[in-house]
């Protein structure tokens, strides 16, 4: 520390560095310090013009950069994009002078510890800049991480600027560079946004690259977040894709929380009949029919058309995807001009027969429950009006609670 009445070195501006830095690590109550604070900092003793030989002399200079990250993430807590920025511009300002990599400045006290330090944070403070430009100017730094203990903050930071810049290339590149090291969700997940992202290039192989993270995440964490699934369902929507949408699919209904929940297992069955939509085509061969349509029987639909709670209208939806699908199939199956052995013959007979029962059955549920929605009081059907309302406004549902009061009262 500097001695009184004396002028600041930089030894003062560290030290009040570690004080900010300790009232991150210490607060109390959610009382974190300002993001101001280590602004102040950093703006005077930018001000002191220190030699770049001062800065790196230092080991411990990187700091600067871990509080201001710390910081950052306050201003974004407290809804403070100007702090935000500034913190950003103050991070650029510093990594100018002690950039690690940058031989034309001369050698560097700081340790590979420190130095790897410094660089993920910097990274991270580039990731919530809202410049385009300083994520590209991030993007080369890159290939500097290699900090063991820092590899998931590192992976979520190149990850991030992937993301950001629209770049799925770079993303599977970092993606399978950090494959080996410990799991990481929230990078998983944006990996899985990025590929249903219609303004990303995707390779041809991008459905077998999410099927390889869901069965990665499965195995690292069991009970994964039930949106992986239909992210992963909509990353599929291609017609190369297919094989693996119908394996996602299959890894989802061996999940207990998925089939026990309706709301999100009627998503998926949605995702999965628009891929098969899409996927049926005029010049389909007949086993790709053949498998389509076994892949529809699997499916239990019979189970959730009986279902009250899912709504008439999306189920009506479902009925005329399924029923355009298997048409496409069955003539594919019908029309097919190849000579086929007995027992081939036997099995699309009844696969035919199948699907033409499933097709009979649901369109009977639906005929059902058409009628029973008619016969019913039509308090009730005030109720379910509400209740749907009331999904949208998030009211509290009580008209049926009403209706059958005055009902008693009658």
């Amino acid at each position: 520390m500097k001695k009184c009445s004396a002028r600041p070195n930089l030894d003062t501006y560290i030290q009040l560095a570690i004080a900010i830095n300790n009232m991150h690590l210490k607060y109390q109550d959610n009382v974190r310090p300002r993001s101001r604070y280590i602004l102040d900092v950093v703006k005077n003793l930018l001000a002191e013009d220190f030699p770049v030989s001062v800065w790196r002399d230092d080991r411990r200079i990187g700091l600067f950069l871990s509080v201001l990250k710390k910081s950052a993430f306050v201003a974004i807590e407290n809804n403070k994009p100007e702090g935000v920025a500034a913190i950003v511009e103050a991070s650029k300002q510093i990594w100018s002078f002690v950039n690690p990599f940058n031989e034309d400045l001369g050698t560097i006290q700081m340790s590979d510890e420190n130095s790897g330090l410094a660089l993920s944070n910097h990274l991270w403070i580039m990731s919530l800049s809202k410049e385009r430009e300083d994520w590209k100017n991030a993007v080369p730094l890159l290939e500097y991480l290699k900090d063991d203990r820092l590899m998931i903050e590192n992976c979520q930071a190149a990850i991030t600027l992937a993301d950001l810049l629209g770049d799925l290339a770079l993303a599977e590149k970092y993606w399978d560079y950090f494959w080996h090291e410990p799991f990481d969700l929230k990078s998983a997940k944006k990996m899985l946004i990025m590929y249903t992202r219609k303004d990303v290039k995707k390779s041809g192989k991008s459905g077998k690259a999410v099927l390889r993270i869901l069965v990665r995440a499965l195995k690292e964490t069991p009970k994964i977040p039930t949106d992986f699934y239909s992210l992963a369902l909509i990353s599929c929507l291609r017609p190369h894709d297919v094989r693996h949408g119908i394996e996602i699919f299959e890894l989802a209904t061996n999940d207990r929380r998925i089939t026990e929940d309706v709301n999100v297992y009627s998503h998926l069955i949605s995702i999965m009949l628009d891929l098969y939509a899409r996927y049926v085509n005029p010049v389909i061969p007949r086993e790709r029919a053949v498998v389509i349509l076994l892949n529809l029987l699997d499916m239990k639909l019979s189970r959730y058309f009986k279902m009250r709670n899912i709504d008439y209208a999306k189920k009506e939806q479902w009925l005329r995807k399924i029923e355009k699908v298997a048409a496409e199939c069955l003539e594919r199956i019908s029309v097919e001009s190849k000579p086929i052995f007995p027992v081939e013959e036997e099995r699309l007979a009844k696969v035919k027969r199948f699907t033409e029962e499933l097709l009979e059955d649901l369109r009977k549920i639906m005929e059902e429950e058409k009628a029973w929605t008619k016969t019913r009081p039509p308090f009730e059907r005030r109720a379910d009006m509400q209740r749907i309302r009331n999904r949208k406004t998030g009211e509290v549902d009580d008209i049926r609670l009403k209706a059958i009061n005055n009902l008693k009262s009658i």
